[in-house]
């Protein structure tokens, strides 16, 4: 997982498109698009295969504490889970 200026991207291992096909990395997903500063990442891995990601965000001039997860399709938004 990456953190930088206005972008946290994470690429997600996944089996391949034939059933048995091997594990493969998938090419960057960005995460975060504002303007502000998007810092250390944590993930974790849930026994269904979810994914759970927060970080340290900085947008709306204001720190805040985001989280979102991989449902094994896709994305959920950026959800704060901080007041600032």
């Amino acid at each position: 997982m990456t953190a930088c200026a206005g972008l946290l991207a994470a690429l997600l291992l996944a089996p391949g498109p034939a059933s048995g096909s091997p594990l493969y990395w998938s090419d960057d997903q960005r995460l975060t698009e504002t303007g502000a500063e998007s810092l250390r990442p944590a993930i974790a891995a849930a026994p269904d295969g979810q994914l759970h990601v927060v970080w340290d965000d900085y947008r709306n001039l204001d720190h805040e504490i985001y989280y979102k997860n991989w449902t094994g399709s896709t994305w959920t938004i950026d959800d704060p889970i901080t007041g600032g």
